[in-house]
């Protein structure tokens, strides 16, 4: 479709994606893709995701973005019984976990590393996300992705940096909070420190990982 473009004039192209019950392919310009034309939508409410895509781009180069970015959408939270500052903790969480999900859904097999790895869009979503974190548990989350990542490619100074930047604001928030927190401000302060220093050297926090697991597993049924 076209619609009025508010900036320029004239007609702007459009295309709208939407769950539907039918099979089916689409080709549109030098695109095929898994989408049946015109098809009945399916019955129920769905969250509604608009991409701008920039000069030079293509209203149908980010499609796969946009579906998991529609699957992320964060469930709303029945937040009313809670205080007002764990509901601001809740709201944000969510916020941080949808982000994290829309990179998620961005990695592909790495033949190098036998991994499922970020591939690099995949790469500049987790960067973009951790400069939006804005909790400690959505950080640390992100820091665990970043840590991994470096290992794999440790010559990345860019993510490097959007990782300790998201720790630093992560201590204001932990910091704002510490008269709620109490005992639980000691906890996520060390699951920090932890993670700033998976940034700094990630191999040897992975190789400190894999001794405990070890040690874990060998030593049998644990005491209670």
């Amino acid at each position: 479709m076209r619609v009025a473009d508010p900036v320029d004039g004239g007609k702007m192209p459009v295309i709208v994606f939407y769950p539907t019950g039918t099979d089916g392919q689409a080709v549109i310009g030098n695109y095929l893709l898994a989408a049946a034309r015109d098809a009945a939508p399916r019955p129920a409410r769905h969250p509604l995701v608009i991409m701008s895509h920039g000069s030079g781009g293509t209203r149908l180069g980010h499609h796969d973005s946009l579906a998991a970015l529609a699957a992320a959408a964060p469930a709303r939270a029945d937040n009313a019984t809670l205080p007002g500052w764990q509901a601001r903790r809740l709201y944000l969480e969510q916020q941080d976990e949808a982000r994290y999900r829309v990179c998620d859904a961005q990695r592909a097999d790495n033949p190098a590393t036998r991994t499922l790895d970020f591939t690099p869009a995949g790469r500049r979503c987790l960067i973009d996300a951790l400069g939006q974190a804005a909790s400690v548990q959505g950080t640390l989350v992100l820091l665990r992705n970043a840590s991994a990542t470096l290992r794999k490619g440790p010559e990345d100074p860019t993510l490097r940096t959007a990782a300790l930047r998201a720790v630093a604001r992560a201590r204001v928030q932990l910091a704002s909070d510490l008269m709620n927190l109490r005992e639980r401000f000691r906890e996520e302060a060390a699951a920090l420190d932890l993670a700033e220093f998976s940034i700094h050297l990630p191999q040897l926090h992975y190789e400190q990982q894999q001794w405990r697991l070890e040690v874990y597993m060998t030593s049998g049924p644990m005491a209670r």
